[in-house]
């Protein structure tokens, strides 16, 4: 019953949340707290993997969906995020980034 989420449902995420980076139980990443509901999730900070290089962990957030980028096969919608930054944009798929798997 796990699947990893669309580009939709991070965009909702994004629009319908408040949103902070912060320290959470020791990890940099952002916390999102629902508008409607006031139940929050946390995604840390994990960088991404390029080959065997570990880059920016503790420093960027790097989330993948299940949308895939326009007509480019290798590629995915994502979301990046930094204590300066966040943005969807595109991901090869063989870079390692993290996800957050949901259920309906």
């Amino acid at each position: 019953g796990w699947r990893v989420p669309t580009r939709k449902e991070f965009e909702e995420l994004l629009e319908y949340c408040y949103i902070y980076y912060m320290e959470y139980e020791g990890r940099i990443g952002m916390m999102f707290t629902s508008e409607i509901n006031q139940q929050s999730i946390f995604l840390p900070c994990a960088g991404s993997m390029i080959g065997t290089e570990h880059h920016s962990p503790k420093m960027n957030g790097v989330y993948m969906t299940s949308t895939p980028y326009e007509d480019y096969l290798n590629k995915v919608w994502g979301w990046l995020f930094s204590s300066e930054t966040d943005y969807m944009g595109n991901l090869s798929r063989s870079e390692g980034c993290s996800i957050r798997p949901v259920t309906d």
